[in-house]
C-alpha cells in the first residue's frame, strides 16, 4: 500500500469514528469561509471579477465536503445538505455571471438595505435552504427504498438461480433443459450482474465431462465403416440439454430480428466473457450474425461443424489448440480485437471469406486438412502463419495484408492462389514449400518480398505483378516452371543461387534496378523477350547473368533491351 494510500485510510478512520466532530469542523470551516469571502470581495470589486472569484472560491469549499461525504460509510445528512446548498449557490452566482445584470450579478450593494429588505431576502435564503434539504431528504428517502428493493431482487434471484442450478445438476435430461431455461429467464429478469453469471454457470457446464462411458470408464466412440473406432467423434450422453444451452447462448448474443434480418447485432450477452476452453461439444454450434465479446475457447473440440457467418468479435478471441472435425465457417466475421487459432486442426472445409482481422491474428502452426478459403479477407495488423500447414487448395486471392504476413516455414501442399492480393509491408516467405500450383498473378507488393530459399514442386506464375521495394529470391528452387512475364520491378531483385529447373519466363517484364541472377543455374534457356533494364545501370556490374545464360551484343539475353533510367 502506498503512503497515499495510508493517509487515505487514516483519514477515513478518524472521520467514520468521530462523525460529529467531522461535521463541526466542516461547518465551522464553511462559516469562516463565508464570512472571509464577503469581507475580501467587497462591494468595491467589479462585479463580474468577484462573482468569478466568488465562484471559485464556493467551488473550493465544495471540494473538501464531497471528500469528507465520499468518506463516510453513513453518510451524514447535514453534509448532504451542505453540499447541495453551496453548490446551489456556486451556480447561482456563476449564472449571475455570466448572464446576469447588476442586479442578479451582485451579492452586495453600494446602497445599505432597509430592515424589511434584509428580513425578506435573509428568509428566502432560509427558504431556500429549507426547500435544498426538503429535496435531499426525500432523495435519500427515495435511494434508502430503492436499495432495499434491489437488496430484495438479488436475494429472489439468488434463490432462482441456486434452484436452475440445482436442476442443471439432475439426472433426469427433461429436468436439467429446464434447468437451463430457468437459468436463462433469471438473467434476463434480473440482468446487470446475473448475465455473466449465468453465461459462467452454463459456460462451466459445457466444459465437464459429458461423454458416454463403457464398462471399463473409457470414451466410446463412433465407429467407421470398417468398424474401428473414429477417434475423432466421441459419443455424448447429454446432447439434447448441451444443443439447449448453445441455443440459449445464440439466441442472447444477437437480438430477436438480428436472424431474420441477417446482420450483426448485440445480444443482451454480448459483453459477456464466453470460457469453454476444453469443452467437447458434439452438437452443431451456430453463432450465425451473433456478437460475441470476449471467448476463451482455446483446446475446444467441436465434432458436429461451427457457423460463426457474419459474427463479430468485439473483444479477443482464442481459438488455440482447438479442434474442428467438421466444417469451420467464419464468412464475413470480424474481429475487433486479438485472434488466435495458433495449433488449431481444421479437418474439413475452413472458411475464412471476406473476414476482417483489426488486430493480430496467429494462425501459427495450424493445420488445415481440407480446403481453406481466405478469399477477400483484409488482415489489418501482423498476420501469423508461420509452421502452418495446408495439405489441399489454399485461396488468398484479393487478400489485403496491410502489416506483415509472416508465412515463413509454412507448407502449402496442393493448389495456392494469391492472385490479386495487395501486400502493403514487407512480405515474409523464407523457407515456404509450395507443394502444388501456386499462383501470384495481378499481385502487389507494396513492401520488401522475402522469398529465401523457398522451394516451388510445380509450376509457379508471377504473372503482371508489381514489386514495389527490394525483392529477394535468393536460394530459391523453382523445380517446376515458373512465369514473371509482364511483372514490374521497381526496385532491385536479387535471383542469387537460385535454381530454375523448369522453364523461367521474364517476358515483357521491367527491371527498374539492380537484378543480379548471380550463380543462378537454369536447366533450359530463360525468355527475356520485350523484357526491359535500365540503360543507366549498363555496364554498371548491377545487371547479372550467370555463365550459361545467352547474351546479345547488348549484354542483355535475347529479345531483352535497354530502356531509359525512367521506364
Amino acid at each position: 500500500m502506498t503512503k497515499i494510500e495510508n493517509c487515505r485510510e487514516t483519514v477515513k478512520n478518524w472521520v467514520n469514528s468521530h462523525p460529529k466532530v467531522a461535521d463541526f469542523v466542516i461547518a465551522s470551516t464553511i462559516f469562516t469561509l463565508i464570512l472571509i469571502s464577503n469581507y475580501i470581495f467587497g462591494p468595491n470589486r467589479g462585479w463580474r471579477a468577484r462573482n468569478a472569484r466568488i465562484t471559485a472560491f464556493y467551488f473550493s469549499i465544495l471540494i473538501p465536503v464531497a471528500t469528507l461525504l465520499f468518506l463516510r460509510r453513513k453518510k451524514s445528512l447535514f453534509l448532504a445538505i451542505a453540499f447541495w446548498t453551496l453548490l446551489s449557490v456556486a451556480c447561482y452566482t456563476a449564472l449571475s455571471w455570466l448572464w446576469g445584470g447588476r442586479f442578479l450579478a451582485g451579492w452586495t450593494s453600494k446602497e445599505p438595505l432597509i430592515f424589511k429588505e434584509l428580513l425578506s431576502t435573509t428568509l428566502a435564503a432560509v427558504g431556500g435552504i429549507g426547500a435544498v434539504g426538503y429535496l435531499v431528504i426525500k432523495y435519500r428517502e427515495q435511494a434508502s427504498t430503492e436499495r432495499e428493493e434491489l437488496h430484495q431482487n438479488e436475494g429472489e434471484a439468488d434463490k432462482k438461480l441456486n434452484s436452475a442450478v440445482q436442476q442443471l445438476g439432475s439426472n433426469s435430461p427433461q429436468v436439467r433443459i429446464a434447468g437451463v431455461y430457468a437459468l436463462a429467464d433469471v438473467a434476463d429478469t434480473y440482468e446487470g450482474p446475473y448475465h455473466q453469471r449465468v453465461v459462467d454457470i452454463l459456460c462451466g457446464y459445457l466444459r465437464t465431462d459429458r461423454l458416454l462411458k463403457d464398462a471399463n470408464g473409457d470414451t466410446r466412440y463412433a465407429t467407421n465403416e470398417d468398424g474401428s473406432p473414429n477417434y475423432s467423434l466421441p459419443i455424448s450422453a447429454d446432447n439434447p440439454v448441451e444443443s439447449t444451452i448453445l441455443s440459449v447462448l445464440a439466441s442472447h448474443l444477437r437480438s430477436s430480428t438480428t436472424a431474420e434480418a441477417k446482420h450483426q447485432s448485440r445480444g443482451p450477452w454480448s459483453i459477456c466473457t464466453l470460457d469453454i476452453h476444453g469443452a467437447h461439444i458434439t452438437e452443431y454450434v451456430n453463432f450465425d450474425y451473433a456478437q460475441i465479446g470476449e471467448i476463451d475457447a482455446h483446446g475446444t473440440q467441436l465434432t458436429q461443424g461451427a457457423s460463426f457467418t457474419q459474427t463479430k468479435f468485439t473483444n479477443r478471441a482464442s481459438f488455440d489448440n482447438s479442434t474442428f472435425t467438421q466444417i469451420a465457417n467464419f464468412w464475413k466475421s470480424k474481429f475487433e480485437n486479438e485472434v488466435s487459432f495458433r495449433g488449431t486442426t481444421f479437418k474439413q472445409v475452413a472458411f475464412f471469406a471476406e473476414n476482417s482481422f483489426k488486430q493480430e491474428v496467429d494462425f501459427s502452426e495450424a493445420s488445415f486438412t481440407q480446403e481453406v478459403n481466405f478469399r477477400g479477407t483484409q488482415f489489418l495488423r501482423t498476420t501469423d502463419f508461420r509452421h502452418a500447414s495446408f495439405k489441399e487448395k489454399t485461396d488468398f486471392s484479393a487478400v489485403s495484408f496491410t502489416q506483415t504476413p509472416r508465412l515463413f516455414e509454412a507448407i502449402f501442399s496442393k493448389l495456392i492462389t494469391f492472385e490479386d492480393a495487395t501486400f502493403m509491408q514487407t512480405a515474409d516467405f523464407r523457407n515456404t514449400t509450395f507443394k502444388g500450383r501456386t499462383i501470384f498473378i495481378n499481385c502487389t507488393f507494396q513492401g520488401k518480398t522475402k522469398f529465401t530459399a523457398t522451394t516451388f514442386h510445380q509450376d509457379a506464375s508471377f504473372q503482371n505483378a508489381s514489386f514495389m521495394l527490394t525483392t529477394d529470391f535468393g536460394g530459391v528452387s523453382f523445380i517446376h516452371s515458373v512465369n514473371f512475364s509482364e511483372c514490374t520491378f521497381k526496385n532491385a531483385v536479387e535471383f542469387t543461387s537460385s535454381n530454375f529447373s523448369g522453364d523461367a519466363i521474364f517476358e515483357d517484364t521491367t527491371f527498374m534496378l539492380d537484378a543480379k541472377f548471380t550463380a543462378a543455374s537454369f536447366a533450359n534457356q530463360p525468355s527475356f523477350e520485350k523484357a526491359r533494364f535500365n540503360f543507366s545501370l549498363k555496364g554498371a556490374h548491377r545487371i547479372i547473368f550467370p555463365e550459361q545464360v545467352n547474351l546479345n551484343n547488348n549484354s542483355l539475353p535475347p529479345g531483352a533491351e535497354w530502356s531509359g533510367s525512367q521506364i
